[in-house]
């Protein structure tokens, strides 16, 4: 009888902790990047040079020259790499500039080069 006890309130804890993370985490909604301040304005190069643990998650306004680009993903400066959100039709070239508003997502060293870049996603122009 107490086996069975404590199997059925094993079976409760765990379903209770499903719930909580389906609400809390899962089903979490996403920051809107277009109605949050920048913590940061400035170029590309400047934002890599801060290297600012604190504004990861926030919002962040840079410009630069796109260095590399891609469908979704392009880098400016050789030192932020950028994922346009699924709104905005990014059509870039090597050389371009560009102001844009993202969220920083982190940074990254590049152990083979020894290089740091800033991690971005959720890009939209801006001006």
């Amino acid at each position: 009888m107490q086996t069975r006890n404590i199997i059925i309130g094993l079976i409760l804890v765990g379903f209770l902790s499903l719930i909580y993370v389906w609400f809390f985490v899962y089903n979490k909604s996403h920051q809107n990047i277009q109605n949050m301040k920048p913590v940061f304005e400035g170029t590309a190069q400047e934002l890599l040079d801060l290297s600012d643990e604190n504004f990861i998650d926030m919002a962040v306004l840079i410009n630069g020259e796109v260095s590399e680009a891609g469908e979704r993903t392009s880098v400016l400066d050789q030192a932020v790499q950028i994922r346009f959100s699924d709104e905005v039709e990014p059509n870039l070239e090597i050389g371009d500039v560009i102001f844009v508003r993202c969220r920083l997502v982190g940074y990254e060293e590049d152990l083979l080069l020894g290089e740091r870049i800033v991690l971005c996603d959720q890009c939209i122009f801006e001006k």
